[in-house]
């Protein structure tokens, strides 16, 4: 309320001084109300039946209630949710839902089913300042919304969506989409969009092989049915396995399913076992995560060209959630709110390559001819420098290429994140292909950001820690 400036001046009389109060409260709520759509919003059902006319903000009046001898919550309008209760009494924790929206809102962005609502609020918005010679259709809400779900929960590729009706939050994978049918001034009766959302307090909005599945189902469904298709993209997350670098005996034991080391043996007798590769139990955390980044890409790519669709970026996109802004095409992104490669701080590029990247190879032959490897990219020059739109370009160019493409990863050599994602062979299954030497890897992520991740994250649950820590005063 402190911060809605309120600019009417009304003279109060004492005898009709808490009418007037009260009535000054009743248009507050409503200008509040007209504002920010609704503030305690009603989600139990989208198609509820409660008075979206009535003020979203309740008012109560502090009374004495004298067979209890204490003082109580009055409503001033209708009978709001605190009506009779102690004015002393603590408030309820949080609600799951509730919760879910404090996390989104920790992230700096909207919890994917509040959007359904901001989409109402803006029709009702968009009819308040048309022509009013353009009649509402009696007959006809302006918002419906039908949520989409896959069939079989264990669902992977090629399983249908099927529409559901659920509570909000419990959604079983991180992305969630709806077929919303809109009555707007320019179509009175009516038009379908499907909008998908990442559901940012699902594993921090993340695309795992469930989510890359799920994207690609509900692209599927625009492009054969020929609806705009809306991406709202609110933050990503990296995932990682938890095991660690060295094991003693007992761990290697308990967690050698998920990792693959060798033993070494310390100059005071102990047994440690060094990793060399981490598996990890969970799945998704692999390459099978990249190579479902490579299908929607493609899928997305698709999309763009057999109908419309436009990205709204509303949190930090890293990774796929980047290109997939990039490709298609239309993308409004808010200012505070960066599109990135990787989760890891901007790398300085000095010339070509990154700063102190480059390694020379072979620098005692030819001497007129420098090799080496560098690094390329990352961070604040993803857009600036276009490596997403090359990376983009690739993805567009291979997805439909007619001819036959050989991708090999040669002996000892890595391939990575975005420059996996690009070549993948899921992006056009019919004539890519790709092999790999024994002792070639496939990774998500680089060394550093993996380890920048981890940093952040044992940061991050210190200072969780040090507030939790019991103090004393004396």
């Amino acid at each position: 309320m402190d911060s809605l400036p309120y600019y009417k001046r009304i003279d109060l009389n004492n005898e009709h001084k808490e009418a007037e109060v009260q009535k000054i409260l009743e248009e507050l709520a409503h200008e509040i109300n007209a504002s920010v759509a609704r503030c305690n919003w009603c989600l139990e059902d989208f198609g509820c039946e409660c008075d979206r006319s009535a003020p979203a903000l309740c008012i109560f009046i502090e009374v004495e209630d004298t067979g209890e001898q204490r003082v109580v919550y009055h409503s001033a309008i209708g009978n709001g949710p605190l009506n009779g209760m102690p004015v002393t009494a603590p408030y309820p924790p949080l609600a799951v839902l509730d919760q879910k929206r404090l996390l989104a809102r920790k992230s700096n962005t909207t919890y994917c089913y509040d959007f359904p609502l901001a989409f109402e609020a803006a029709l009702e918005k968009s009819w308040a300042s048309h022509n009013p010679r353009t009649e509402k259709p009696k007959d006809k809400v302006l918002l419906k919304v039908t949520e989409l779900s896959f069939a079989d929960k264990k669902a992977s590729g090629g399983t249908p969506l099927v529409s559901v009706e659920r509570q909000p939050g419990f959604n079983d994978v991180g992305m969630v989409a709806w077929i919303m049918e809109m009555s707007t001034p320019e179509f009175p009766m009516g038009r379908k969009i499907l909008v998908v959302a990442n559901d940012v307090t699902f594993r921090n909005g993340s695309f795992g092989p469930s989510e890359d599945a799920f994207f690609q189902a509900v692209t599927d469904v625009a492009c054969e049915q020929k609806m705009p298709l809306i991406y709202l993209a609110p933050g990503a997350r990296i995932g990682a396995a938890e095991e660690y670098v060295y094991l003693t005996p007992e761990d290697h034991e308990r967690i050698k399913s998920s990792v693959l080391a060798h033993e070494l043996k310390l100059s005071n007798g102990e047994i440690r076992w060094v990793i060399d590769t981490i598996i990890g139990k969970e799945d998704g955390l692999g390459v099978e995560n990249l190579s479902g980044s490579g299908a929607i890409a493609s899928a997305y790519s698709r999309a763009y060209h057999e109908t419309f669709t436009l990205t709204y970026v509303t949190g930090r996109t890293v990774g796929i959630g980047a290109y997939l802004a990039r490709l298609g095409m239309r993308c409004i992104q808010r200012l505070d709110q960066p599109i990135i490669l990787t989760d890891a701080s901007g790398k300085w590029l000095g010339g070509i390559f990154d700063k102190d990247s480059f390694i020379e190879t072979l620098e005692g032959w030819a001497r007129t001819v420098v090799t080496g490897r560098a690094k390329l990219g990352g961070g604040q020059r993803d857009l600036f420098e276009g490596i997403l739109q090359a990376g983009s370009t690739i993805v567009e160019n291979l997805r439909t290429y007619k001819q036959p493409v050989f991708v090999y990863i040669p002996m000892m050599g890595e391939l990575r994140g975005g420059a996996w994602v690009v070549v993948d062979s899921k992006i056009n299954s019919d004539h890519i292909e790709m092999y790999a030497e024994r002792t070639a890897r496939g990774n998500v992520l680089e060394p550093e950001d993996a380890v920048e991740g981890v940093r952040r994250d044992e940061k991050s649950k210190q200072r969780n820690a040090a507030k939790a820590t019991p103090t004393k005063v004396f």
